[in-house]
């Protein structure tokens, strides 16, 4: 079910992002047929989201008292992505299929090596959001949850943000956590906000943590120092679709290297290699050109 419903939301994207040019074919079209392409792109941005939630739902682990994830996940419900924001992204991003992957699901790509991802879900939620498999907890049980499964985890990933629940999480993992077992990640936001939640993560965690530039990742030597790992990638290996997931594989590759897992090289884009030709080809046109005029000038 998850498997057709990407795909036909991956198809009304296509044909949302491809209407537009058909369209200029078309004399005096009526009012309505304009506004299509934006409705496919949304109607296709939400199909897609449910396909990789009903996926996501199969699974979801049913109990984790027996063994320990591989990556537990940690973050503040407020940052997980909403169904309208999914569903809006084809609309309010230049690259079309950018932020269709969550950065959840790009890095459970990243860490998959480690093992299997666990979060916890949202009490009450009919669909888990993709990425990390979920388990749930009522108000009573999540604490005593969270402590296990950080204590059984092999790798502990704490994404800063706001809320009590994270503050107690960041506190919790100070207390029973080797510092060589956490990461805490960095998300891109505005200034305010990456302000307040550093200060917020350096409260809880009783330490200073460096300035970040741009996104990336907080890991700890054996004695709590900070060194900020950040999210960047080379140019021809960046991918539009999943735009965090190679920088965030170079940014890690110290974490691979700890745990002795093997790093691999990310792949080169091919959309990305395509563009340095097409930049190339123009330059070079430009230059001939350019030259010639000067010739034809003298």
């Amino acid at each position: 079910m998850g498997t057709s419903t990407r795909i036909i939301g991956i198809g009304l994207l296509v044909v949302g992002a491809l209407l537009p040019f058909g369209l200029r074919f078309v004399q005096e079209a009526p009012l309505l047929l304009y506004l299509l392409p934006a409705a496919l792109l949304v109607i296709g941005g939400f199909t897609f989201y449910r396909g990789r939630q009903l996926s996501a739902r199969r699974a979801a682990p049913a109990d984790l008292t027996t063994a320990g994830p591989g990556v537990l996940y940690l973050r503040a419900f407020a940052s997980d992505p909403s169904t309208v924001k999914q569903s809006l992204y084809p609309l309010l991003t230049v690259a079309l299929l950018s932020g269709l992957t969550s950065d959840e699901e790009q890095l459970v790509d990243v860490l998959r090596p480690f093992g299997r991802m666990v979060a916890i879900g949202q009490p009450g939620e009919w669909l888990p959001d993709p990425g990390a498999a979920r388990v749930y907890r009522d108000d009573n049980a999540w604490q005593a949850t969270v402590d296990e499964q950080m204590r059984l985890a092999r790798l502990v990933i704490i994404r800063i943000g706001s809320g009590e629940g994270l503050q107690w999480e960041l506190r919790h993992a100070r207390a029973v956590v080797d510092p060589s077992r956490l990461l805490l990640f960095c998300a891109r936001l505005g200034r305010s906000k990456i302000q307040r939640a550093i200060a917020g993560a350096e409260d809880a965690l009783d330490l200073q943590l460096p300035r970040p530039h741009g996104a990336g990742f907080y890991r700890f030597s054996a004695a709590w120092q900070a060194q900020f790992l950040r999210i960047r990638a080379p140019l021809l290996r960046r991918s539009s679709y999943k735009p965090l997931r190679s920088g965030s594989m170079y940014a890690l590759r110290p974490v691979f290297d700890q745990f002795g897992i093997a790093w691999t090289k990310p792949r080169m884009s091919k959309l990305m290699v395509f563009a340095a030709v097409v930049a190339a080809l123009f330059l070079l046109l430009f230059g001939l050109f350019f030259a010639a005029a000067v010739i034809s000038s003298l």
